[in-house]
């Protein structure tokens, strides 16, 4: 499913892929709805075919795709490997230059929906600003039966990381479980929020139907008051009255 902005003209190139081909980890590029070429965005691409076939002809609305976000974030929050000491040395001088106010600092950990959030707060790895956990967005695709992770356009972005990056990715993909769909289906919140979506569906459905039953109740009672009160005419002029 393509990022806000896109239109059906984006195309998908899938960088590397994880979980037996079940995750895969994507660049989209294409032309925004103005007509202007858009760079490339990054993100993840979740395949759930036993559960969005099985469900392709319900629209379970944003409460399951929300519920795999939160938990990717919970998971990315609770990673406690501690990054490497150049890794660390690294995010001291961008907190310098952030707070000087140094404009690659600036681009790097500010904008977007989150606004700025200063880098080296934690010791961790993944856990830089917060800029990553906090950007997460997942969007349901019942059509190719998969979650589309989003992420903020400065992360994830191999031409802002320089060497090493692809095995970041693979890092990444490996402490956070809710990357890879064999465990995501298992994982509580998430099957919650699928049953909570289905019931609210039925229960949905059952309203409507049975509106439209009062509905057409209400229809038919007036048709026949009209036809009632036409014989009661009729009847009236009949008698002379």
């Amino acid at each position: 499913m393509p990022f806000k902005g896109f239109d059906s003209r984006s195309q998908i190139e899938t960088l590397n892929s994880y979980n037996d081909n079940a995750t895969s980890f994507v660049a989209r590029t294409g032309t925004l709805a103005s007509g202007k070429q858009r760079k490339a965005r990054y993100g993840f691409e979740i395949k759930s075919e036993p559960l969005l076939h099985d469900l392709s002809e319900l629209n379970l609305g944003q409460g399951p795709a929300q519920a795999v976000a939160d938990l990717i974030k919970d998971q990315i929050n609770g990673i406690s490997v501690r990054a490497s000491n150049a890794t660390l040395a690294m995010r001291k001088k961008a907190a310098a230059a952030f707070t000087s106010g140094e404009s690659w600092a600036l681009r790097r950990y500010s904008g977007g929906r989150i606004g700025a959030m200063a880098p080296n707060t934690s010791d961790k790895l993944f856990n830089d600003s917060g800029r990553l956990r906090e950007s997460i967005f997942v969007r349901e695709n019942m059509t190719d039966a998969s979650f589309t992770v989003n992420v903020a356009a400065s992360r994830l972005n191999p031409d802002l990381f320089g060497a090493g990056f692809t095995a970041m990715i693979n890092r990444l993909t490996a402490l956070v479980p809710a990357l890879d769909p064999r465990k995501l289906m298992g994982m509580p919140t998430v099957e919650a929020a699928i049953k909570r979506s289905v019931d609210e569906m039925v229960t949905k459905a059952t309203d409507n139907s049975e509106a439209a039953i009062a509905a057409g109740m209400a229809r038919l009672r007036s048709a026949q008051m009209r036809v009632l009160k036409q014989v009661g005419s009729i009847a009236a002029r009949a008698a002379g009255l």
